[in-house]
């Protein structure tokens, strides 16, 4: 009577593995053909790609101006207009910043529902910080571009006014922005500690991030968890457009591999700080949860 049980379960199971066989299977028919029209579309798109990138490696070559000529002259004449450039970005993205904080601050002395008041509030704090951060980002590009650029003019070729005074006030426009930045972060982050007691964590502690992620509570975990995933597969899909062009790039020009090599280790770093978290959250899954 055991074996014929035992026999029983084992056909079912055989049964439930044939069936799930068949619909991986047509699962994977339904999505083929969409996946192959991808690829042709790719391929199209990279053809013209490459056709593109033949013409203009000819016209340059037609012209007598290498494409590093060209390219060294273009972020020569760049220099001061990345000077004016990082002037209005940091203003504007730190402004709106600061107004988004500011609203939080004066809709939460409010007398309107607490729920309500709580989301819309968390909400402003959280645009906030995003804006600040795109400054903080913003900020030291453009403070690369202007001293790069300014950097690489040649020792005969005079520079003008603009040329030697937009470094210096890039630097300190570049500092300001630096400290604007850190205290709106740090309103922000204090607010939410106002409006959440359980908060912990100080923007001024290097384990800030720790810190503040252990005090969290299990849903605001998940959000950080869903969040955490898009921006990994939107920065992978950036990486992957990126290296084609990269790639693209450095068979008719001369852009060397540094582009590529850097493209490829970002993803790299991503992806494997990735899986091995994920490996981690899985295993400390029985034991208490996942600890940063």
């Amino acid at each position: 009577m055991d074996n014929e049980k035992i026999n029983e379960v084992a056909l079912n199971e055989a049964d439930e593995i044939k069936a799930r066989k068949e619909e991986i299977k047509k699962e994977d028919s339904n999505k083929i053909g969409l996946f192959l029209c991808i690829i042709l579309a790719s391929g199209l798109v990279g053809g013209i790609l490459g056709a593109s990138g033949v013409g203009l490696a000819i016209l340059f070559e037609e012209s007598g101006v290498s494409f590093i000529e060209f390219w060294n002259q273009l972020q020569k004449d760049f220099s001061v207009p990345a000077g004016f450039l990082l002037i209005i970005f940091d203003i504007f993205f730190c402004l709106i910043s600061f107004l988004y904080l500011r609203k939080a601050k004066k809709l939460w002395k409010t007398e309107i529902d607490e729920d309500d008041k709580y989301e819309i509030v968390d909400r402003k704090l959280s645009w906030s910080m995003l804006f600040s951060t795109v400054a903080y980002f913003v900020n030291f590009a453009f403070f690369g571009f202007v001293f790069y650029a300014a950097m690489s003019f040649e020792e005969d070729v005079p520079a003008n006014f603009l040329n030697i005074g937009m470094r210096p006030f890039s630097l300190f426009v570049f500092v300001i922005t630096l400290f604007v930045g850190l205290a709106i972060q740090k309103g922000c982050i204090n607010h939410s500690k106002l409006m959440n007691p359980e908060k912990k964590g100080s923007v001024y502690d290097m384990k800030f991030d720790k810190v503040w992620y252990e005090s969290c509570d299990e849903a605001e975990r998940v959000q950080i968890g869903i969040a955490s995933y898009k921006a990994v597969k939107a920065t992978n899909m950036a990486l992957l457009a990126l290296l084609v062009v990269f790639v693209l790039g450095g068979m008719f020009f001369e852009i060397g591999i540094l582009p590529i090599v850097v493209i490829t280790i970002i993803a790299l770093v991503i992806n494997i700080t990735y899986s091995i978290a994920a490996i981690k959250a899985g295993a400390n899954c029985g034991s208490g949860g996942f600890k940063m």
